[in-house]
Protein backbone atom coordinates (compact mmCIF):
# COMPACT_ATOMS: atom_id res chain seq x y z
CA UNK A 1 0.00 0.00 0.00
CA UNK A 2 1.30 3.46 -0.89
CA UNK A 3 0.05 6.91 0.01
CA UNK A 4 1.25 10.05 -1.78
CA UNK A 5 0.54 13.63 -0.84
CA UNK A 6 1.58 16.23 -3.42
CA UNK A 7 2.83 19.59 -2.12
CA UNK A 8 2.95 21.77 -5.26
CA UNK A 9 5.10 24.59 -3.86
CA UNK A 10 4.96 28.23 -4.91
CA UNK A 11 5.39 27.87 -8.68
CA UNK A 12 4.36 24.31 -9.60
CA UNK A 13 4.56 23.01 -13.14
CA UNK A 14 1.36 23.37 -15.14
CA UNK A 15 1.11 19.58 -15.41
CA UNK A 16 1.17 19.28 -11.62
CA UNK A 17 -1.50 21.97 -11.22
CA UNK A 18 -3.71 20.22 -13.77
CA UNK A 19 -3.27 16.86 -12.05
CA UNK A 20 -4.20 18.27 -8.62
CA UNK A 21 -7.22 20.09 -10.06
CA UNK A 22 -8.52 16.88 -11.62
CA UNK A 23 -7.37 14.21 -9.16
CA UNK A 24 -6.69 16.11 -5.85
CA UNK A 25 -3.30 16.14 -4.13
CA UNK A 26 -3.77 12.94 -2.08
CA UNK A 27 -3.36 9.58 -3.80
CA UNK A 28 -3.63 6.06 -2.40
CA UNK A 29 -2.58 2.94 -4.27
CA UNK A 30 -2.63 -0.82 -3.72
CA UNK A 31 0.44 -2.10 -5.55
CA UNK A 32 1.43 -5.48 -6.92
CA UNK A 33 5.08 -5.92 -7.94
CA UNK A 34 6.83 -8.91 -9.43
CA UNK A 35 10.19 -9.60 -11.05
CA UNK A 36 11.88 -12.42 -12.89
CA UNK A 37 15.69 -12.42 -12.96
CA UNK A 38 18.25 -14.65 -14.65
CA UNK A 39 21.84 -14.02 -13.56
CA UNK A 40 24.88 -15.85 -14.98
CA UNK A 41 27.55 -13.31 -14.01
CA UNK A 42 30.81 -15.02 -13.02
CA UNK A 43 31.08 -12.91 -9.86
CA UNK A 44 29.02 -10.45 -7.86
CA UNK A 45 31.34 -7.45 -8.18
CA UNK A 46 32.85 -6.28 -11.45
CA UNK A 47 31.99 -9.39 -13.47
CA UNK A 48 33.86 -10.20 -16.68
CA UNK A 49 31.54 -12.84 -18.18
CA UNK A 50 27.89 -13.78 -18.18
CA UNK A 51 24.72 -11.73 -18.20
CA UNK A 52 21.94 -10.51 -15.95
CA UNK A 53 18.45 -10.13 -17.41
CA UNK A 54 15.41 -8.93 -15.51
CA UNK A 55 11.79 -8.02 -16.15
CA UNK A 56 9.82 -6.14 -13.51
CA UNK A 57 6.06 -5.56 -13.54
CA UNK A 58 4.32 -3.11 -11.24
CA UNK A 59 0.62 -2.30 -11.21
CA UNK A 60 -1.72 -0.24 -9.08
CA UNK A 61 -4.82 -2.45 -8.95
CA UNK A 62 -8.48 -1.42 -9.04
CA UNK A 63 -9.43 0.21 -5.75
CA UNK A 64 -6.49 2.60 -6.03
CA UNK A 65 -7.05 6.29 -6.77
CA UNK A 66 -4.86 5.89 -9.86
CA UNK A 67 -4.73 2.57 -11.70
CA UNK A 68 -1.63 2.10 -13.83
CA UNK A 69 1.11 -0.36 -14.78
CA UNK A 70 4.85 -0.21 -15.48
CA UNK A 71 7.04 -2.73 -17.33
CA UNK A 72 10.83 -2.42 -16.95
CA UNK A 73 13.41 -4.61 -18.68
CA UNK A 74 17.16 -4.58 -17.96
CA UNK A 75 20.09 -6.43 -19.53
CA UNK A 76 23.74 -6.31 -18.44
CA UNK A 77 26.00 -8.65 -20.44
CA UNK A 78 29.79 -9.23 -20.47
CA UNK A 79 31.72 -10.88 -23.31
CA UNK A 80 35.43 -11.60 -22.70
CA UNK A 81 37.74 -10.75 -25.60
CA UNK A 82 40.84 -12.45 -24.19
CA UNK A 83 41.42 -15.73 -22.33
CA UNK A 84 42.48 -13.92 -19.14
CA UNK A 85 39.26 -11.82 -19.29
CA UNK A 86 41.08 -8.53 -18.85
CA UNK A 87 39.67 -7.14 -22.08
CA UNK A 88 35.88 -7.38 -22.03
CA UNK A 89 32.95 -5.97 -23.95
CA UNK A 90 29.97 -4.91 -21.86
CA UNK A 91 26.49 -4.27 -23.29
CA UNK A 92 23.77 -2.75 -21.14
CA UNK A 93 20.14 -1.91 -21.95
CA UNK A 94 17.15 -0.62 -20.05
CA UNK A 95 13.65 -0.19 -21.44
CA UNK A 96 10.55 0.93 -19.61
CA UNK A 97 6.91 1.60 -20.44
CA UNK A 98 4.01 2.69 -18.28
CA UNK A 99 0.40 3.72 -18.82
CA UNK A 100 -2.90 4.08 -17.04
CA UNK A 101 -5.93 1.80 -17.37
CA UNK A 102 -9.55 1.82 -16.30
CA UNK A 103 -10.44 5.43 -15.38
CA UNK A 104 -6.83 6.61 -15.31
CA UNK A 105 -5.88 8.27 -18.56
CA UNK A 106 -2.10 8.00 -18.31
CA UNK A 107 0.76 7.12 -15.98
CA UNK A 108 0.76 9.55 -13.00
CA UNK A 109 3.61 12.05 -13.27
CA UNK A 110 5.12 10.95 -9.94
CA UNK A 111 5.70 7.47 -11.44
CA UNK A 112 7.62 8.76 -14.47
CA UNK A 113 10.91 7.33 -15.71
CA UNK A 114 13.98 9.59 -15.86
CA UNK A 115 17.25 9.40 -17.80
CA UNK A 116 20.67 10.99 -17.70
CA UNK A 117 23.58 10.63 -15.28
CA UNK A 118 26.34 8.22 -14.32
CA UNK A 119 24.24 5.04 -14.36
CA UNK A 120 22.19 6.15 -17.36
CA UNK A 121 23.47 8.39 -20.18
CA UNK A 122 26.76 9.87 -19.03
CA UNK A 123 27.63 13.40 -20.09
CA UNK A 124 24.16 14.66 -19.18
CA UNK A 125 23.01 15.83 -15.75
CA UNK A 126 21.30 13.15 -13.67
CA UNK A 127 17.59 12.74 -14.50
CA UNK A 128 17.68 15.74 -16.84
CA UNK A 129 16.82 14.24 -20.24
CA UNK A 130 13.43 14.44 -21.90
CA UNK A 131 11.00 17.31 -22.19
CA UNK A 132 10.76 19.81 -19.38
CA UNK A 133 7.73 20.69 -17.30
CA UNK A 134 5.57 23.63 -18.41
CA UNK A 135 6.43 26.70 -16.29
CA UNK A 136 3.84 28.87 -14.53
CA UNK A 137 3.84 32.21 -12.74
CA UNK A 138 5.78 34.01 -15.46
CA UNK A 139 9.06 32.35 -14.50
CA UNK A 140 11.20 30.26 -16.81
CA UNK A 141 11.34 26.76 -15.41
CA UNK A 142 13.26 24.01 -17.16
CA UNK A 143 12.81 21.29 -14.53
CA UNK A 144 12.84 17.78 -16.04
CA UNK A 145 9.47 16.08 -16.07
CA UNK A 146 10.40 12.56 -17.15
CA UNK A 147 8.03 10.38 -19.13
CA UNK A 148 6.24 7.06 -19.45
CA UNK A 149 8.66 5.61 -22.03
CA UNK A 150 12.35 4.96 -21.33
CA UNK A 151 15.05 3.72 -23.71
CA UNK A 152 18.73 3.39 -22.76
CA UNK A 153 21.68 1.43 -24.11
CA UNK A 154 25.42 1.41 -23.50
CA UNK A 155 28.43 -0.33 -25.06
CA UNK A 156 31.74 -0.47 -23.17
CA UNK A 157 35.22 -1.75 -23.86
CA UNK A 158 36.72 -2.70 -20.49
CA UNK A 159 40.52 -2.83 -20.34
CA UNK A 160 43.13 -3.30 -17.59
CA UNK A 161 43.92 -0.28 -15.42
CA UNK A 162 47.45 0.76 -16.53
CA UNK A 163 48.87 1.04 -12.99
CA UNK A 164 47.05 -2.06 -11.63
CA UNK A 165 46.57 -4.50 -14.52
CA UNK A 166 45.83 -7.54 -12.31
CA UNK A 167 43.42 -5.87 -9.91
CA UNK A 168 39.91 -7.27 -9.46
CA UNK A 169 38.79 -4.13 -7.61
CA UNK A 170 39.58 -1.62 -10.38
CA UNK A 171 38.66 -1.32 -14.01
CA UNK A 172 38.69 1.28 -16.75
CA UNK A 173 36.65 1.46 -19.92
CA UNK A 174 35.75 3.35 -23.05
CA UNK A 175 32.01 3.76 -23.48
CA UNK A 176 29.28 4.87 -25.84
CA UNK A 177 25.91 5.70 -24.23
CA UNK A 178 22.53 6.57 -25.69
CA UNK A 179 19.03 7.12 -24.36
CA UNK A 180 16.13 9.39 -23.51
CA UNK A 181 12.65 9.45 -21.99
CA UNK A 182 9.39 10.35 -23.72
CA UNK A 183 5.98 11.47 -22.48
CA UNK A 184 3.34 10.15 -24.87
CA UNK A 185 0.53 11.72 -22.80
CA UNK A 186 1.82 15.15 -23.84
CA UNK A 187 2.49 14.15 -27.44
CA UNK A 188 6.24 13.53 -27.06
CA UNK A 189 6.41 10.15 -28.74
CA UNK A 190 9.57 8.02 -29.07
CA UNK A 191 11.79 8.97 -32.02
CA UNK A 192 15.35 7.93 -32.86
CA UNK A 193 16.19 11.54 -33.66
CA UNK A 194 15.55 12.46 -30.03
CA UNK A 195 17.97 9.91 -28.55
CA UNK A 196 20.94 11.61 -26.86
CA UNK A 197 24.41 10.11 -27.26
CA UNK A 198 27.73 10.47 -25.50
CA UNK A 199 31.16 8.83 -25.51
CA UNK A 200 34.00 8.88 -23.01
CA UNK A 201 36.19 7.05 -20.54
CA UNK A 202 35.39 5.77 -17.04
CA UNK A 203 37.24 4.42 -14.01
CA UNK A 204 35.66 2.27 -11.30
CA UNK A 205 37.17 1.23 -7.99
CA UNK A 206 35.80 -0.84 -5.09
CA UNK A 207 37.18 0.76 -1.93
CA UNK A 208 36.79 0.21 1.80
CA UNK A 209 34.12 2.92 1.94
CA UNK A 210 32.20 1.50 -1.02
CA UNK A 211 32.27 1.48 -4.83
CA UNK A 212 33.54 4.66 -6.52
CA UNK A 213 33.04 5.54 -10.17
CA UNK A 214 34.31 8.42 -12.29
CA UNK A 215 33.60 9.25 -15.90
CA UNK A 216 34.50 11.93 -18.43
CA UNK A 217 31.98 12.02 -21.26
CA UNK A 218 31.52 14.16 -24.33
CA UNK A 219 27.87 14.70 -25.36
CA UNK A 220 27.67 14.02 -29.09
CA UNK A 221 24.34 15.56 -30.10
CA UNK A 222 23.19 17.74 -27.22
CA UNK A 223 20.72 20.56 -27.82
CA UNK A 224 20.67 24.05 -26.33
CA UNK A 225 18.10 23.04 -23.72
CA UNK A 226 20.11 20.03 -22.48
CA UNK A 227 21.90 20.16 -19.13
CA UNK A 228 25.30 18.60 -19.81
CA UNK A 229 27.92 17.54 -17.29
CA UNK A 230 31.13 16.11 -18.71
CA UNK A 231 32.70 14.94 -15.43
CA UNK A 232 30.56 12.77 -13.15
CA UNK A 233 31.10 10.41 -10.24
CA UNK A 234 29.17 7.80 -8.31
CA UNK A 235 29.55 6.66 -4.70
CA UNK A 236 28.04 3.60 -3.08
CA UNK A 237 26.31 1.95 -6.06
CA UNK A 238 27.41 -1.31 -7.66
CA UNK A 239 28.53 -1.19 -11.28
Amino acid sequence: YEYNRIEPGRFPAQEVKDFIAEETNSQSAFLLRGSIVRNTHNRGRMPTAGSRNSLTVETAVPGSDQTYYKLTQKTDAYYPLTSNQRWVTRLRTKFGYGDGFSDTGSLPFYEHYYAGGYHSVRGYEANSLGNSATPTGGFRNDRPFGGNVLAEASAQLIFPVPFAPDSRSMRSSLFFDGGNVFDTARGFDPALGKIRYSAGVSFEWITAIGPLGFSFAEPLNDEAEDDTRRFQFSLGQQF
